[in-house]
């Protein structure tokens, strides 16, 4: 009689509850700071970048250090255990599949290069700068809260995590579009530049799964695996799972009729060298030319969209560009291939395009539109940004011009606010201005200046600037106002209090204007024209010997008002 198979744990049970608990962590972090106003930085592994290119010492980086560790040893337990971003994506796959959508798996070898060159481009390449371009390497050191970012523990719990919507609409799209489009786990293969570190340390890791028993070859375990690994071949070829896509989550154990599989530490793949009698890879769903497209246009659809509107955070700007270069197949199949399938929906049969066909071109048309105007509105916003770049230097008017152009293209065209364009803008219009009251062109310079204003309301040299103008041109009430506003924004800049004195003692307001130049000589005390005014101020009041003194005041300080002091000398003998 044979004996019973051997009871096998549930891992999945077990790999749930894990990734449940991480998403309890991350609430009662929330809660925490909440309640006590100060807790532990959020751990975000791309604060690696920071210690490497600025030598901070941050929790996300000790965090990121940690996982690595257990990676080198035990291989890629974290992706599958601990990551909320695969925690999504298996919720998405299950949801689908209980509505009866199983996404089709893509296979690319061109798309598995996105991963290595976004570690490469972020973590690598600033070491190379540092190498070839002769920078000095910062000194690992541990900064406090006041760096805004950089702290161990800090009040701003959100400091480098973006907004609730952008967040949201980066689970939405690495999650359940991705997933949809791509195939179980896709995110982790075509986009996840930390997945291309892990595949990496794992070919060195000793912890394998590992064949432990005989095996009768049923496919099981491949056809468990949502990795898309050929668990069964890489086991009877090498005794051990090879392939770096293995993200430990044990399914291929629990799927075993047999109990021959096993985690185990054993000679790491890196050791064993290729054999040639291993498994083939499995092969690519496109051409090389497809392949050789995607590749192509990936990376300008990464310098299109990151960062765009504020909304495209880095790995968000990843996952669409390795959808749409998959879409933008798609189409180019539709217009071609005489069939052509996109997960559960024919397209197009027998050279006959269908309903769904003719929706999938429509959204990639308007993907395609929506991305054309995307890269004009960067274009500009890079065109006014290298403007922007050159200052405080001066610029030549044309060149500012030019700038101030492309910066309005951006507010005009942009679906969205773009960040940092309104206030990017108003130092080109106040530039413009500083020039254009250089070369006597006052008027000019007025509207340049109102143009700034808007853009720059906590500017208090621009107020000044405004409050000066206006007053020359008759505006008193406007200058008052400009005046006023600079003053509250800089409540001791002397000239803004004596350029405001003389516009109060034009409206009669004496008190006022007394006040203010009293006010001025206090906080520069080395300032000649506040002496004066308060020195003519006293005079008219009869107060002929203060006058005299506060004149003589002034021209201590500025010679040009020793001419002044003798005609007033004159008058009150």
């Amino acid at each position: 009689m044979d004996s019973a198979a051997p009871a096998r744990p549930r891992y999945a049970r077990w790999r749930a509850l894990s990734l449940v608990a991480v998403h309890l962590l991350f609430a009662a972090h929330l809660v925490h700071w909440k309640l006590a106003g100060r807790t532990l930085a959020p751990l975000e592994l791309n604060e690696l970048m920071y210690t490497l290119e600025a030598g901070i010492v941050t929790a996300g980086f000790l965090f990121m250090g940690l996982v690595c560790l257990s990676v080198l040893i035990f291989g890629r337990f974290f992706c599958s255990w601990g990551c909320h971003i695969l925690a999504l994506q298996d919720l998405c796959s299950w949801g689908m599949e209980k509505v009866g959508i199983r996404p089709r798996v893509v296979r690319s070898k061109g798309l598995v290069l996105i991963p290595l060159g976004a570690m490469l481009y972020m973590f690598v390449w600033p070491q190379l700068e540092f190498l070839f371009l002769g920078r000095e390497r910062p000194a690992l050191q541990v900064t406090g809260d006041e760096s805004g970012w950089a702290s161990f523990v800090t009040t701003e719990f959100w400091r480098n995590l973006p907004p609730p919507g952008v967040a949201l609409f980066t689970f939405a799209v690495c999650g359940f579009a991705f997933v949809f489009l791509m195939g179980h786990r896709s995110f982790c293969k075509y986009a996840c530049p930390y997945g291309a570190i892990f595949g990496l340390l794992d070919r060195v890791a000793p912890g394998r799964i590992s064949k432990t028993g005989d095996c009768s070859a049923c496919a099981l375990c491949t056809a468990a695996c949502t990795s898309d690994v050929n668990v069964h071949e890489e086991l009877a070829a090498h005794g051990q799972v090879v392939d770096s896509a293995c993200l430990r989550d044990l399914d291929c154990l629990n799927a075993c009729p047999d109990g021959a599989i096993g985690f185990r530490f054993q000679a790491p793949p890196l050791l064993l060298g290729r054999r040639k009698d291993g498994p083939a890879p499995k092969p690519s769903m496109f051409t090389r030319g497809e392949e050789l497209w995607m590749l192509l246009a990936f990376v300008p659809l990464v310098l299109v969209l990151r960062g765009l509107y504020g909304v495209f955070p880095f790995l968000l700007t990843l996952a669409l560009a390795g959808m749409a270069g998959y879409l933008g197949v798609i189409c180019l199949r539709l217009l071609r291939a005489p069939s052509v399938k996109l997960v559960r929906w024919q397209l197009k049969s027998a050279g006959r395009l269908r309903a769904a066909g003719g929706a999938t071109l429509a959204v990639g048309l308007l993907a395609g539109l929506f991305l054309l105007h995307s890269a004009l509105v960067r274009v500009s916003l890079w065109s006014g940004s290298r403007v922007v770049s050159a200052l405080p230097e001066g610029q030549a008017l044309e060149r500012l011009a030019q700038g101030i152009t492309a910066l309005e293209r951006v507010e005009a065209w942009g679906l969205l606010e773009s960040p940092g364009v309104a206030a990017d803008l108003g130092r080109l219009h106040r530039s413009r201005g500083d020039a254009l009251a250089q070369a006597g062109e006052l008027p000019a310079a007025l509207a340049a200046f109102e143009a700034a204003a808007p853009r720059l309301p906590g500017d208090p040299a621009l107020h000044f600037n405004l409050g000066r103008l206006l007053s020359q041109f008759g505006r008193v009430e406007e200058a008052v106002g400009h005046y006023e506003l600079s003053l509250r924004l800089a409540p001791e800049d002397a000239e803004t209090l004596n350029n405001l004195a003389y516009l109060r003692l034009t409206r009669g307001e004496t008190a006022a204007a007394e006040e203010h130049l009293r006010e001025a000589i206090r906080v520069a005390p080395d300032f000649p024209h506040p002496y004066f005014n308060l020195g003519r101020l006293q005079f008219e009041a009869g107060r002929e010997a203060a006058g005299l003194s506060l004149f003589r005041k002034a021209a201590e300080l500025d010679p040009l008002y020793a001419e002044w002091l003798a005609d007033f000398e004159r008058g009150a003998e």
